[in-house]
């Protein structure tokens, strides 16, 4: 009888036989490496497919956060600059900083600030 950790460890080599890049693994074959946590321990899943327990567990922490970015997704924020002041006398630049929780910045520096914005798109 095949169990889920032998099915696991054959993806795996097949995988790893086909694959001509062996940095980065398949995100559906983590993804069951990480499924296969609830029934074997990280050392027994760790051996079946010849990765580190620490690549192993570093999967589980990303999937999980993938799982709770889904479950909860972040506050959508819109922002409408056609009502904004805008002093048009003044020559200086203006600048917009957004601050993403994913950690990047976006930065805008401009002399037309909500032309600059317009161009700014961004998806999960």
């Amino acid at each position: 009888m095949e169990t889920n950790l032998t099915h696991l460890q054959q993806s795996f080599a097949a995988w790893q036989a086909s694959s001509s890049t062996k940095r980065q693994s398949n995100a559906s074959l983590r993804a069951q490496a990480v499924k296969c946590l609830d029934h074997y321990s990280h050392q027994e899943v760790s051996a079946a497919i010849g990765m580190t327990v620490t690549t192993l567990r570093s999967w589980q922490k990303s999937l999980h956060h993938d799982q709770e970015i889904i479950a909860n997704p972040p506050g959508f924020v819109a922002m409408s600059l056609d009502h904004a002041h805008v002093d048009t006398v003044s020559q200086a630049p203006l600048s917009l900083q957004i601050n993403l929780p994913s950690g990047i910045t976006i930065f805008v520096h401009s002399a037309n600030i909500k032309s600059s914005v317009s161009n700014i798109h961004y998806s999960l």
